[in-house]
């Protein structure tokens, strides 16, 4: 079976942003995310990472965010987090690496200009509202409203909170839309490309990727290493857990915790066949109606070796 291409997976987005023959396409994602947010479009930008992923030879661990700079000498870091372990305080390391990283030896605070952090999240971070778009910034607490600095702001895209399937109408539901539903449903992307020139040509692009062998084996490679990153850290946690009941935690506690193991095998388990397959809201309500833990672990083993999505769920129908 083929891979199906995540729009949303770091290495796809860093060839579809990362590239300069697609510059017209960062101008119009960076543009759509801070019009929405209240600040100004942008008219240029400059790729300050260029690379080639067919040539490139990175550690799997790297970070394939995409840096660029605006005409205004504002820096923008993109990133796809796919995973929200320590998220938070990642993304603040990040934006303060390349803040700092602005001051050459000798020169003064004057050289520092505005970093902005564009997050493109597969995952839920923010429960309290419904957003999908959060914009955050350093402001006096009070009011709320005195802003200290333009020089730190953080979006925050959390793609499950999307769910429009029709009527786009502003530019970053497009490309919202675009990043949920290219490769899965080709109804609304047919809407789309008819739209949209911009998403057409993001489109053509999705295409020309499944279809290079070079690029297809290089994304295999990084979703594979995803894959048993997720499981070893999952099954590392199984051996915490497993160690601290057997050094005896209160009954109540072993309980709690084995409620907690449950959810995190079906959180584990729902990851990790979005990052591979795709996923239906139909498959991800079987996951979560799952009760029986041996049946998710053999799911999660499935997993990493299985063709289809069907061959993993039998395994907890």
């Amino acid at each position: 079976m083929a891979t199906v291409v995540r729009p949303y997976s770091d290495f796809f987005v860093r060839y579809l942003l990362g590239d300069e023959k697609n510059k017209d396409l960062l101008i119009s994602f960076l543009s759509a995310v801070n019009v929405d947010g209240g600040f100004p479009a942008i008219t240029d930008a400059e790729i300050l990472n260029p690379i080639n992923l067919k040539t490139c030879t990175f550690d799997k661990e790297t970070v394939l965010d995409v840096k660029v700079r605006d005409e205004e000498g504002k820096s923008y870091d993109i990133e796809v987090q796919v995973t929200e372990r320590d998220f938070v305080p990642r993304s603040l390391y990040y934006w303060a690496r390349l803040y700092s990283s602005q001051i050459e030896s000798g020169a003064g605070y004057h050289a520092l200009r505005p970093v902005i952090s564009v997050n493109l999240l597969t995952f839920t971070l923010i429960e309290e509202v419904d957003f999908v778009h959060t914009c955050f910034m350093l402001k006096e607490k009070t009011a709320g409203i005195l802003p200290l600095t333009d020089h730190a702001v953080f979006h925050f895209l959390e793609l499950p909170k999307f769910t429009k399937e029709r009527e786009f109408r502003t530019a970053l539901e497009k490309w919202l839309a675009y990043f949920k539903y290219e490769g899965e449903r080709e109804d609304i992307m047919k809407t789309l490309v008819g739209e949209d020139p911009v998403v057409g040509k993001a489109h053509g692009l999705y295409k020309d990727f499944s279809r290079d062998r070079e690029l297809m084996e290089k994304y295999e490679a990084r979703l594979k290493w995803q894959l048993d990153y997720n499981s070893d850290m999952y099954h590392a946690e199984q051996r915490g857990i497993k160690q601290g009941i057997e050094q005896g935690i209160e009954r109540g506690m072993e309980q709690g915790i084995r409620k907690g193991s449950l959810i995190d095998k079906r959180n584990v388990l729902t990851r990790l066949i979005d990052r591979k397959f795709g996923i239906t809201e139909d498959q991800r309500m079987l996951i979560l109606s799952a009760n029986e833990p041996e049946k998710l672990d053999a799911a999660i083993e499935a997993v990493l070796f299985a063709d289809s999505v069907e061959e993993v769920l039998r395994h907890v129908a």
